[in-house]
């Protein structure tokens, strides 16, 4: 007997938009037996066309026809979600809103809204390194990661501590994304140690789905990595065509390298850049008045970044030649910078300005230029 339809369970009929809620697919025989055989790739799509699905998944043996998955709903209102893998399909229904986490309970009156797993706690199961700057972490059973603003999520920097054993060196975690139902990769500023070294992953305050903080043990060691162990990720990330990837925003497509954001390379460890790549990038950071993600910059003094615009503050047009001077100025305090001529154009018909540097780079005298295009709505190109 060969699976004709599929189940999807655990979905509640009310969810919330922008939360992180799982779901079982279940391949099912016409007579409602669970096909444990069933090696199909499933295919997701939604009447919420913003939908956060998941990605295509193909059953393996040891799913026994049934496997899990998350999505987030963004659309408010009644939405429906498919689930296809040649003819067979299933549905499920919900009603998105916006009611706030921890506010009643679910349609089964078992949980808050907003989770759709039995709280039934958590703890730190493994860590393992999986580049020079990378760890992931397991936990055993599911914990919140909805948003990494949210205090205890699992999403959230501040969640979350590294230790190196050996010094006592706390590192900063600046970036947890989830790679795995119950792994999430934890982004440290500063290298691990190597293989001899033992790290300790650590959190006081993450959350399970019931929103209570998770039970002991709340940490795990691990080990930096061997060379061997270094050459694999470095693989991984080429058979994934990733020749980098941009920390401080995610959106930016790996080949964009934009201001001072932090890029990782293809080994795991930050990319570096020299000449006028770095001073381009140093310009940029000589322009931008509010601190960055990772640098935190001079606010004030003689050597202070930025050139003092508000944040849609009108300019008014006799103050070009001004910013234009400030700017140049800005400019040629980089040490790298031989020499740099500034355009500066207003349309106050859309309150836009254009801008446009040339400088030289003093050591190699190449020419670097720093200008965003736009078209005539202001979309960059």
């Amino acid at each position: 007997m060969a699976a004709t339809y599929f189940d999807i369970t655990v979905l509640p009929k009310s969810t919330i938009a922008g939360f992180q809620h799982w779901f079982f697919v279940t391949a099912r025989n016409a007579d409602g037996t669970v096909d444990t055989g069933f090696t199909g790739t499933v295919v997701f799509t939604s009447t919420d066309l913003t939908a956060a699905l998941p990605a295509n998944y193909t059953f393996v043996g040891g799913d026994n026809g049934k496997h899990r998955f998350p999505v987030r709903f963004k659309t408010l209102g009644a939405q429906t979600m498919k689930v296809t893998s040649g003819l067979l399909v299933g549905n499920a229904r919900t009603t998105v809103g916006l009611t706030p986490p921890g506010w009643g309970l679910d349609d089964e009156g078992i949980l808050p809204f907003g989770d759709a797993v039995a709280g039934i706690g958590s703890a730190l199961l493994k860590a393992e390194a999986f580049s020079t700057h990378e760890v992931d972490v397991t936990v055993t059973n599911p914990v919140q990661d909805n948003s990494a603003f949210v205090p205890g999520d699992a999403l959230n920097p501040g969640t979350w501590s590294i230790q190196r054993l050996d010094n006592a060196d706390f590192l900063d975690v600046v970036q947890v994304t989830q790679v795995g139902p119950f792994t999430y990769r934890l982004l440290s500023f500063e290298a691990f140690g190597d293989v001899s070294v033992t790290h300790r992953v650590h959190s006081d305050t993450l959350l399970d789905t019931s929103g209570v903080v998770i039970t002991s043990p709340r940490n795990a060691d691990f080990l930096g990595l061997l060379e061997a162990a270094k050459s694999s990720v470095s693989n991984i990330m080429a058979t994934r065509k990733v020749i980098s990837r941009d920390i401080a925003n995610s959106q930016i497509p790996g080949f964009a390298e934009f201001a001072a954001t932090l890029q990782i390379g293809g080994n795991g460890d930050y990319k570096n850049v020299s000449g006028p790549e770095l001073t381009r990038k140093l310009i940029f950071r000589r322009l931008i008045s509010t601190p960055g993600d990772f640098f935190h910059l001079p606010a004030s003094g003689p050597n202070a970044y930025g050139v003092g615009l508000r944040v849609k503050a009108p300019l008014p047009a006799q103050q070009l030649i001004k910013l234009r001077a400030l700017i140049q100025q800005q400019v040629l305090r980089e040490p790298s910078v031989a020499s740099a001529s500034v355009q500066l154009t207003f349309d106050p018909s859309r309150n836009y300005l254009n801008l446009k540097v040339t400088a030289v780079d003093k050591v190699t005298g190449q020419p670097v230029t720093i200008g965003l295009k736009a078209n005539e709505n202001g979309v960059q190109l």
